[in-house]
C-alpha cells in the first residue's frame, strides 16, 4: 500500500543472520549507598528471600576508619557500614531485577581484608588472604542468575585492623526479547513492483493495479514462507512476490466484475492459501508444512518467543507487515514498503504455525456489508443470525477482515470451520443481508481444495468428506446457479437489431448473457 499511518519509533538495521537473534544490553551493579548493611550475623542473611528491610543503607564512598586516599586500587565506589570500628565483620545485600536471560556475567571484588560473595544464596567467591589485594578478584558468574529478582550478598571481615571497606562490581550482559531471522522483501522492488496485482485488470481496487501499490499482504506472506524455508513451488515458481501472485491467481472465477481465486478473495489475500501451498511444496521438496491459525490476541510475544513470526496490520488498518521480534514492549517488523522498522502495536494479527497435521477446512466469504450463514447437518449455525454473530459449529469463527482497499468499512465477512465433521453444510446470505456474491472453499486433510463463486440468489450445498476432496460434492440451488457450471449447449442470441450470435460447446452462462442480448434457445441438448 502507498498510504500508511503507523506508530514507528526508529529504523532498526539488523545484520546478523541466525535462526533467532536476541537484543542484548549491559547491566551494572556496583557497591554504593543503595546497598543494605548490618554488623549482626542473622541466620539466612545470604538467602534471596531474607527480609533486609530493617537493615541500614551503606555509607559510600567510605574507607571506614581511614580516608579514601588510603585505598590503593579504585575500580568502583568503596562502601562500608556507618557504625564502624576495627576488626569488625559487616554484611551487605543488594536485590535487583533482570528483565531477560543472562548471557554473560562477571564479578570483580576487593575486600579489606577478607570476604565471601553469595548469589541467590549460593557462595561463589571466598577470599581469606588477610589483606586488601592490589588487584580485584574477577570471577565468571554467568550461570548463577535468573530472570526476575536476584540478590547479591557480601560478607567482609576487617581481619588486620586499620581501614575497612569493600568494592564490588557486577557486569551482566542480558539478552532481552527475541528477533527472528525473517528475510526482508519489499513490494516496491523493481523485479515485481509493476506486476499486475490479483485481477486488478478485471475488478476495481482502491489501492491501485500492481504489486507496488497493493502487494503489502502478498509480500508479507512471501517473507513468512521464506522464513520457514519454503522457497520453491511447482512448475518452476518460487515464493517471491511475483511468482506467488501467479500461484494465488490459479483457479480464478469472476462474477459481476468480482473475482476470487486460490489465493485472492475480492482483491484481498486469502490467508489459508498457505495451507495448500506449503503442503504441495512439502510433497515436492520436503519443506515445512505451515498452517494458517487465525487471528485472536493482539499480543504476539508468545508466538515470537516460540519462533513463529506473525503478520500484523497497521493501526490505520490499510497496511500489512511481518512482526518478527519483540524487545520489551517494542515490535521489530519487516515492513514491505519501509524496510526494517519498529512499531508499538498492531490493529490485527494473522497467525501461522509449522504443523504435521490436518489441513481440512471449510471457508466462505462475502463482501461487506453482506453477511452470510453456514448451517451444518445438525442445524448448528455460524455466521450472522437474527442480527448477531454466532459460532455454534465446533471449531468455527466468523470474522470481519478489513480490506486492503481502504481504512473504512470495506472488507469481507469470513466464516471458517477448521477440521470440520463429515456431513452436509449449506452456505447462503443471511436474512436481510445486503446482496453480494459468495465465495466458498473446501479442503481435505491434505489441503487439496475445491471452490465456487455464486451470485447472491444462490445457496451452496456441501456434502463434505474430510479425507478426500474428490469425494466432497458442491451443488447449488437458486435462480442463477448456472454461473458455477460448464454446460454443453447451443444457443442463438438475438438483440434488438436482429444481429445473431451462436455459441456452441461449453460456456459459463453468465459469460454469455448480457443486458443487450435476449436468449432464444435452439437445438439445446436435454
Amino acid at each position: 500500500m502507498q498510504r500508511l499511518v503507523i506508530v514507528f519509533l526508529f529504523l532498526f538495521c539488523a545484520t546478523e543472520v541466525t535462526a533467532s537473534n536476541l537484543s542484548t544490553a549491559m547491566m551494572f551493579v556496583s557497591s554504593d549507598a543503595t546497598w543494605k548493611s548490618s554488623t549482626k550475623l542473622v541466620q539466612g542473611w545470604e538467602q534471596a528471600e531474607f527480609d533486609d528491610s530493617s537493615w541500614e543503607n551503606t555509607r559510600s564512598p567510605s574507607a571506614g576508619a581511614c580516608s579514601l586516599s588510603k585505598i590503593k586500587v579504585r575500580f568502583t565506589t568503596p562502601m562500608w557500614v556507618y557504625k564502624g570500628g576495627e576488626f569488625l565483620t559487616a554484611y551487605f545485600r543488594k536485590t535487583f531485577t533482570l528483565n531477560g536471560h543472562v548471557k554473560n556475567a562477571r564479578i570483580s571484588a576487593v575486600f579489606d581484608d577478607d570476604g565471601d560473595i553469595y548469589i541467590n544464596g549460593v557462595k561463589v567467591l571466598s577470599d581469606t588472604s588477610g589483606r586488601a589485594e592490589a588487584n580485584p578478584i574477577v570471577l565468571d558468574v554467568s550461570t548463577h542468575f535468573r530472570e526476575g529478582s536476584n540478590t547479591l550478598a557480601v560478607k567482609v571481615k576487617d581481619t588486620a585492623g586499620g581501614c575497612q571497606w569493600t568494592q564490588i562490581l557486577l557486569e551482566i550482559e542480558v539478552e532481552s526479547g527475541t528477533v527472528l531471522d525473517v528475510p526482508l522483501l519489499k513490494q516496491t522492488d523493481p523485479q515485481w513492483a509493476a506486476t499486475t496485482y490479483d485481477t486488478s485488470d478485471k475488478q476495481t481496487l482502491w489501492c491501485g493495479t500492481d504489486i507496488g501499490d497493493c502487494g503489502c499482504a502478498l509480500t508479507s506472506v512471501s517473507m513468512l514462507l521464506q522464513y520457514y524455508g519454503i522457497v520453491n513451488l511447482a512448475s518452476g515458481l518460487t515464493t517471491l512476490p511475483d511468482d506467488l501472485n501467479t500461484y494465488f491467481l490459479q483457479d480464478q472465477k469472476c462474477l459481476l466484475n468480482q473475482c476470487v481465486s486460490r489465493g485472492y478473495v475480492f482483491g484481498d489475500v486469502r490467508w489459508s492459501v498457505v495451507n495448500q501451498l506449503s503442503r504441495q511444496a512439502w510433497v515436492l521438496f520436503g519443506t515445512a508444512k505451515v498452517q494458517y491459525m487465525g487471528g485472536g490476541s493482539l499480543d504476539p510475544r508468545e508466538d515470537i518467543a516460540a519462533g513463529k513470526p506473525v503478520i500484523g496490520k497497521a493501526l490505520d488498518k490499510s497496511h500489512w507487515f511481518v512482526a518478527k521480534g519483540m524487545v520489551e514492549d517494542v515490535l521489530k517488523i519487516n515492513d514491505p514498503i519501509f524496510g526494517e522498522m519498529e512499531a508499538t502495536t498492531t490493529a490485527l494479527i494473522r497467525r501461522f504455525e509449522e504443523v504435521q497435521s490436518d489441513f481440512s477446512l471449510i471457508e466462505a466469504y462475502v463482501k461487506a456489508p453482506g453477511q452470510l450463514v453456514v448451517t451444518d447437518s445438525y442445524g448448528r449455525q455460524t455466521g450472522f443470525v437474527d442480527g448477531a454473530k454466532v459460532t455454534e459449529i465446533p471449531s468455527s469463527t466468523y470474522e470481519f477482515e478489513q480490506s486492503i482497499e481502504s481504512s473504512g468499512s470495506a472488507g469481507l465477512w469470513a466464516a471458517r470451520i477448521t477440521q470440520p465433521e463429515n456431513g452436509r453444510y449449506s452456505i447462503k446470505l443471511a436474512t436481510d443481508s445486503a446482496k453480494s456474491p459468495i465465495a466458498a472453499y473446501v479442503a481435505d486433510m491434505n489441503a487439496d481444495e475445491k471452490s465456487v463463486l455464486v451470485d447472491e440468489e444462490t445457496e451452496i450445498q456441501i456434502h463434505y468428506d474430510h479425507d478426500r476432496v474428490d469425494d466432497t460434492t458442491l451443488s447449488v440451488t437458486g435462480v442463477q446457479s448456472c454461473s458455477l457450471l460448464k454446460l454443453p449447449i447451443r444457443l442463438k442470441l438475438t438483440n434488438s437489431e436482429s444481429h445473431d450470435r451462436i455459441f456452441e460447446g461449453e460456456a459459463d452462462l453468465h459469460e454469455i448473457f448480457t443486458p443487450s442480448l435476449s436468449p432464444k434457445q435452439e437445438n439445446a441438448p436435454p
